[in-house]
């Protein structure tokens, strides 16, 4: 007797066995002369077409061998969801992002300007992997003066005897809390004798120059932003600040303006019962307006209610950016994800925005599909960063463009015939 499906939700095609070897109308016999190396698929040719019930369990293994070899698993939730929206059984929200600009201070400008000037003889460094974790963090730190003295101050005291072990600076070493002293140790050892002495004083004393500066042009211009969002009718807002210890001084910054009672946070340092009291009071108390997160608040969180998302500061990763907004682009939800990106105007951070908007297009449309080419494409980034500044970033945004829309096209073909997607969504029947 022939095994029927008699349910058909996230497939196009039909899916059958038969006597036929067929499968969601692929025919396996031709599949098979580019497979031709797997046991599982000589053994689902061979099971006797008179017993198709016996074939279930070989066809199981076929689509695991299909989907071990091929790497199409991490393609399943884009295709549910998108074939749930074509079917109009899911809405999908667009993304929207505005570049919310402003003019540094002198101070700022200068002590960015030295800071990759101390930076730029490491691209000859033979420690590739630790340059792109301390470049990382350099860069992002350039939004708090405060988190960044602590940065030049491990590298004043770094001490070159000390024995680092290297295996620590992996793709995403900087963006772990945990690990964070140890890193900036593991970085003054490396590099604090490799970097020019006279620089890295002059370093210091514009940090702590800026740290004396009692409002920051950047904590203004966050302060602007959200009282226009508030007035366009936004009730819940999250920031992300996520560098490290920011997210501190962004809080008490906008408890000054706002009171306490408007303020929430959620950061790795809290306990986890503390987490969910904040979370619980931004959710459900109408007086609390404001969730101020660092990375912690990127991860498993679900604040789709939330009505806009403000960066304070962006990770040199694309996925961490990605992350922050999958906060809020959620099963159904059901308006625009809006970000707003508090940016100075020119240097690193302008062009790093650009890259990620107009290169990656990570605000407005979902990284699915770019996974393989993220890694090396932002170490790409960062070098270009370290060796030629700013400019050299501007000149990479067209070919990170053209290379994530290529990436794109590719894994949207592969998915018509991702064999993934019949798992689980189907249930037979003997008819």
């Amino acid at each position: 007797m022939p095994v029927q499906k008699v349910e058909h939700r996230l497939v196009e095609q039909p899916v059958a066995v038969t006597g036929n070897h067929v499968i969601g109308g692929i025919d396996l016999h031709d599949f098979g002369r580019g497979y031709a190396a797997s046991e599982f698929l000589g053994a689902f040719l061979r099971h006797d077409a008179a017993q198709p019930a016996d074939a279930l369990p070989l066809y199981q293994q076929l689509v695991d061998d299909v989907v071990s070899r091929y790497r199409i698993s991490r393609r399943i939730l884009k295709n549910r969801r998108a074939r749930l929206v074509e079917a109009e059984l899911l809405h999908g929200v667009p993304r929207e992002v505005e570049h919310v600009s402003y003019d540094p201070s002198a101070l700022d400008t200068e002590i960015a300007a030295v800071v990759l000037d101390l930076l730029r003889p490491l691209s000859a460094s033979s420690d590739a992997d630790a340059v792109q974790v301390l470049f990382r963090k350099v860069a992002q730190a350039l939004c708090d003066p405060v988190g960044l003295y602590e940065i030049a101050s491990a590298l004043v005291v770094g001490d070159s005897d000390t024995s680092v072990d290297r295996r620590m600076f992996d793709a995403n070493a900087a963006y772990d809390y945990d690990e964070h002293e140890t890193l900036l140790d593991a970085c003054g050892a490396i590099f604090g004798s490799q970097l020019d002495e006279a620089g890295l004083n002059q370093c210091v004393g514009l940090l702590r120059a800026a740290i004396d500066v009692q409002e920051t042009p950047r904590i203004a211009a966050l302060r602007i932003c959200l009282r226009r969002l508030f007035a366009d009718g936004a009730g819940k807002v999250i920031v992300f600040a996520g560098t490290f210890g920011t997210a501190h001084g962004v809080t008490d910054a906008l408890v000054t303006d706002f009171g306490k009672e408007a303020i929430a946070s959620f950061r790795h340092d809290m306990g986890d019962d503390e987490k969910e009291m904040q979370v619980a009071r931004f959710r459900h108390d109408a007086h609390c307006s404001v969730l101020i997160c660092d990375e912690s608040g990127g991860e498993g969180r679900n604040f789709q209610f939330a009505d806009a998302l403000v960066h304070f500061d962006l990770p040199w990763s694309v996925s961490a950016v990605e992350q922050r907004i999958g906060r809020l682009d959620r099963i159904g939800r059901d308006r625009p994800v809006r970000s707003l990106v508090i940016c100075p105007k020119g240097g690193l951070e302008a062009e790093w925005l650009r890259c990620l908007d107009q290169g990656f297009g990570v605000f407005t449309r979902s990284i699915s599909g770019l996974e393989f080419m993220l890694h090396a494409t932002e170490r790409q980034i960062v070098t270009a960063a370290v060796d030629g500044g700013p400019a050299a970033m501007t000149d990479m945004v067209p070919i990170i463009r053209e290379a994530s829309e290529r990436e794109r096209a590719a894994d949207d073909a592969e998915a018509l015939t991702d064999a993934a997607s019949f798992r689980n969504t189907t249930r037979y029947l003997r008819a």
